[in-house]
């Protein structure tokens, strides 16, 4: 059987010893599943890879069972594919807001901690997190049929005017991890196109098929 390492490199996908050098922070094996999708804006939204192993285990470790380190990894692979993102400015990047509650209880801000990974990963680029969106509150999209999802979002998300005002003239990017219905991330630009950025784009790391 596979040894699972309690130090040193192990696979952010299935956390086994990594023998040779990872990809990305994944095996081989694990990186051979990773399926990339090209990164072209559908409705203004620009989706790199397609859900499923390792990645959605990945995310799943970051979001519900504090591995807060895979962050750092699932940002690297949106800076692997920065370049391939049509944008033509210094970037002003806003991440998709938590419900609160559930932050607290997560024990972090996900798509916050994606953002200042990015950052990090990025240094030679003009990018900056602006939180110009607040969560108004409202029930979980996850296990939610479509309808519900489009509903809930659509009174779920609210700018903040004081800092998204800011963005006016500005290259804008909301960064989500997930993209399914779609109903988080344009309830999200929609709220943001009022204030008359430059360029407005959504980026999310995965696309699953809703």
């Amino acid at each position: 059987m596979p040894k699972f390492l309690s130090r040193g490199r192990a696979c952010d996908g299935c956390l086994r010893a990594i023998i040779g050098r990872p990809r990305h922070g994944f095996c081989d094996a694990c990186w051979r599943a990773v399926i990339e999708l090209p990164a072209v804006p559908a409705r203004g939204v620009c989706r790199l890879y397609e859900y499923g192993p390792p990645l959605d285990a990945a995310l799943a470790r970051l979001k519900y069972h504090r591995g807060f380190h895979t962050a750092r990894t699932l940002a690297g692979l949106i800076a692997a594919r920065w370049s391939e993102l049509p944008l033509t400015d210094a970037v002003q990047l806003v991440p998709v807001p938590s419900n609160p509650g559930r932050v607290l209880a997560r024990g972090s801000h996900h798509t916050l901690l994606l953002a200042q990974w990015l950052v990090a990963a990025l240094p030679s680029h003009q990018l900056s997190i602006r939180r110009a969106l607040r969560r108004t509150g409202g029930p979980s999209q996850v296990g939610a049929n479509r309808r519900a999802r489009l509903a809930n979002a659509a009174r779920s998300f609210r700018a903040h005017h004081p800092t998204a005002a800011q963005l006016r003239g500005a290259t804008v990017l909301v960064l989500d991890d997930v993209y399914s219905t779609g109903a988080t991330m344009h309830a999200c630009l929609s709220a943001l196109a009022v204030h008359q950025p430059k360029q407005l784009l959504g980026l999310a790391l995965l696309h699953r098929v809703a």
